[in-house]
């Protein structure tokens, strides 16, 4: 049977969209595979990674040095594979560190040539390693349909040689039993108060448009309530560029076993992504959006072609994006229509099925040829 080796520089327990991403696909893929998968990451103390196949590896007195020095590590990395019996037919090396794989194409050619390398790429970063993994990997898995033009049309990479798999979520972390009034007394809300929520890193990204979402708060004071998870208020007006509307509240980070029950608490949840951002507009494919809709809680999103790879008219409420007006007519219009609240919530809830980490792990084995 093939093997499968997942090998990640990321350092884990998961805080970050990107380190839940990778965890989920191990988790998957494992499932699977079983004692076919591994998991190969740095030495990490995790909880998290007790269900999945992994190998840690150590970095000792190399961690107190600049990372790219850590990343070196990683370069001597196929030894431990030749030793561990992996130099034979059969074995795929997975990554989503482009640096990764150019490293291990050279030992690849030089080593072991039988041996697979695929590529998970999101960005298309005009790096020497981009450029030249890009071109050299054996497959591709990318998350938008804009990242796979690009692949073709700028780096040449066969279409049979390139994969569109979108993110998804775990629908079972999503499925709280629990009322939003009693998901309000739970995290401490106000009951009466319709709440808009947005959820993720803020100050961080000025593209992920939480200024919008802040803006619009100055316009729907009264009884209205704008809930931002994942930053302080410090974080917020680094964001925002001023001092908030009174009627926002800001929640500091929180675990990602938390966030179902934010979800729940709102009204509205609101993907705010800003134009004039290459990575907004048509590679972002983000975890928010699916945990949004897995939560039956209704969606206003700005109309990108990213986001609307996944959202239409019928599983959410579109909005022209950077317009903090316009939000606020749709959160309006959605207040004043529970029927329309209800209907694309429904359907949004519906379409994440097919997004489960389960599923989309069994999409990108077919893909590697791994009954």
């Amino acid at each position: 049977m093939v093997r499968l080796v997942y090998i990640s520089s990321l350092i884990f327990p998961a805080r970050y969209a990107n380190q839940i991403q990778t965890l989920e696909m191990a988790r998957a893929f494992s499932k699977f595979l079983g004692d076919a998968f591994l998991f190969v990451c740095p030495q990490t103390k995790c909880n998290e990674l007790k269900s999945i196949p992994h190998y840690s590896i150590s970095t000792g007195f190399l961690s107190r040095f600049p990372n790219i020095i850590v990343y070196c590590i990683f370069i001597f990395l196929p030894i431990f594979l030749i030793l561990k019996g992996f130099r034979k037919n059969g074995v795929i090396l997975y990554f989503k560190d482009t640096r990764l794989a150019a490293f291990a194409i050279f030992w690849k050619r030089l080593l072991f040539r039988k041996i697979r390398v695929v590529l998970e790429a999101h960005i298309p970063f005009p790096s020497i390693y981009e450029r030249y993994a890009y071109t050299q990997v054996d497959l591709i898995v990318t998350l938008t349909q804009a990242m796979y033009e690009i692949l073709q049309s700028k780096y040449g990479v066969s279409e049979k040689r390139i994969l569109v798999c979108p993110d998804g979520v775990n629908m079972s972390e999503f499925d709280v039993r629990v009322t939003s009034r009693k998901a309000r007394e739970m995290i401490g809300l106000p009951t009466y108060a319709y709440i808009a929520l947005y959820c993720g890193s803020v100050g961080y990204y000025q593209w992920k448009g939480e200024d919008i979402f802040i803006d619009a708060a100055k316009y729907l004071e009264d009884n209205f309530l704008f809930v931002l998870v994942g930053g302080s208020e410090r974080e917020a007006e680094k964001a925002y560029g001023k001092n908030l509307p009174s009627n926002v509240k800001c929640f500091g980070r929180i675990s990602h076993a938390e966030i179902p029950f934010y979800l729940r608490a709102a009204d509205v949840l609101i993907l705010p992504n800003k134009k004039g951002n290459p990575r907004s507009e048509s590679f972002t494919s983000p975890l928010k959006l699916f945990e949004y809709m897995a939560s039956g809680v209704p969606i206003i999103a700005s109309k990108l072609k990213s986001i609307c790879e996944i959202l239409d008219e019928d599983n959410a409420v579109l909005v022209e994006p950077n317009n903090s007006m316009a939000l606020v007519k749709s959160i309006k219009r959605l207040r004043g229509n529970e029927l329309l609240a209800k209907r694309v919530s429904n359907r949004a809830k519906t379409d994440v099925v097919k997004y489960q980490w389960i599923n989309r792990a069994t999409i990108i084995l077919r893909f590697l040829d791994i009954n």
